[in-house]
Formats: structure tokens, C-alpha cells, sequence
């Protein structure tokens, strides 16, 4: 008896009791404002956004001018201040001055001026060397014709210094024949130059010779001939 008393009392201290889970009050759902509060509460906010943009527009656009006028000297104010932030290379092309701006219009326009005095130095100076062109080639074919007329002339002293030698040569066989035989053979030749040229050659005895046995009218003309 006693032992089971003690066993539900050990059953008793052993089981766990049980929690109760705590409740949360219900939460309570918020209450909406009315339409017209809520339209009224976005056309204020609304407006104010596009008021304040408008001033900000207006604040741009009038920096803009003052800046651009270079009332009070804002331009260039604006444009050290805008130089500081910048690279010097695009401060120079971008945030040019106006005095800047026809400072480089000048030396660009003296630039060009420059470029057309040197373009018409360069063409005088073609023109000259052209005609200079012409000039030395009219001199080289007047050289030209000079060298060709020179040698025609070396060939003809040539020419002639063979015929003189060989004049000499037959004058000399002439001046060894007896003198009626050698006037009938001379007396032959058809060319009176050719004769003269024979008796001046040789000897004035023998040319004087040879002349008194040639037939009357020829030995005339070749007298008449050699004494021009």
C-alpha cells in the first residue's frame, strides 16, 4: 500500500506542467484620413515641388546671364572659379573669354594672311623657275645644234686635209711626167677648181710649164682663174 503511494507520488513530481501560451491583444487597424485630406495634404506637397524647381530655373538662368553679360564682372568670376575644376586644356577652348575669343580670331586672321603671302612667294618663285626651266632647255638645244655643226665642220677639215693630202700626192706625180703629157691628162678633168687646185700645188716652173702646152682657150681660163 505504501508502495503504491509512493509510485503516484513519484508520477505525480514527474510529469511537467503544462504552459499556457500568453495572448496578445488584437491589433487594432488604423484609422484612414478622408480622400479630400489626403488630396489636399499631395497638391501641397504638389505644389511646393514645382515652386521650388521654378526658383531653381530661375536661379540657373539668371547666373546664366549675369555670367554671360559679365554683370559686375560675374563672367569672369564664373569662369576662374569653373578654370579650378577643370584641365587648363579644355578651360582654354571651353571658357574662353570674349577679349579671348577675338584675341584668337586676330592671330588666326594674321595666321592666314601669313599662309596666302607665303602660297604667293612660293608661286613667283614657280613662275621664275619655270621660266628659268625654259631657258636652260632653249640653251641646251642651241648647244645642241653648235656641238652637231662643230663636228659636221671637224668632219669636213678632216675631209678636207684628205684631199689636200692627197692633192699633194698627185700634184707631185704631175710635177714627175713630162709637162706636154701631163697638161693633155689635166686638160682632161672636167672640173676647173680641180686644175687650179693641181697647178697652185705644184711648182710655179712646172705649173707654168704645163700651162703653155695646154690648148689656148683653157689654158686662158685657168690663168684667169687662179689669179682671183
Amino acid at each position: 500500500m505504501q508502495e503504491e503511494i509512493r509510485n503516484q507520488e513519484e508520477k505525480v513530481k514527474t510529469k511537467k506542467p503544462k504552459t499556457q501560451k500568453q495572448t496578445l491583444p488584437p491589433k487594432q487597424p488604423k484609422t484612414a484620413l478622408p480622400k479630400a485630406v489626403q488630396k489636399k495634404a499631395a497638391g501641397k506637397k504638389t505644389s511646393g515641388a514645382a515652386a521650388m524647381c521654378v526658383f531653381l530655373v530661375i536661379l540657373i538662368l539668371a547666373a546664366v546671364a549675369l555670367a554671360f553679360f559679365n554683370v559686375g564682372g560675374m563672367g569672369e568670376a564664373v569662369t576662374a572659379i569653373l578654370a579650378q575644376n577643370l584641365p587648363e586644356a579644355e578651360n582654354a577652348d571651353a571658357f574662353a573669354t570674349p577679349k579671348e575669343l577675338e584675341q584668337q580670331q586676330a592671330e588666326l586672321i594674321k595666321l592666314q594672311e601669313t599662309l596666302e603671302k607665303t602660297k604667293q612667294k612660293l608661286d613667283k618663285k614657280d613662275n621664275e623657275l619655270s621660266v628659268l626651266e625654259k631657258d636652260i632647255a632653249g640653251r641646251e638645244a642651241a648647244l645642241g645644234e653648235k656641238m652637231e655643226a662643230f663636228e659636221a665642220e671637224s668632219a669636213d677639215v678632216y675631209a678636207l686635209a684628205a684631199a689636200q693630202k692627197e692633192l699633194k700626192s698627185t700634184a707631185q706625180i704631175f710635177e714627175e711626167m713630162d709637162a706636154q703629157k701631163a697638161a693633155d691628162v689635166i686638160g682632161k678633168l672636167k672640173s676647173l677648181p680641180s686644175i687650179v687646185a693641181l697647178l697652185k700645188t705644184m711648182g710655179k716652173d712646172k705649173a707654168a710649164a704645163i700651162l703653155a702646152n695646154m690648148e689656148p682657150a683653157l689654158a686662158s681660163k685657168v690663168l684667169t682663174e687662179m689669179m682671183k
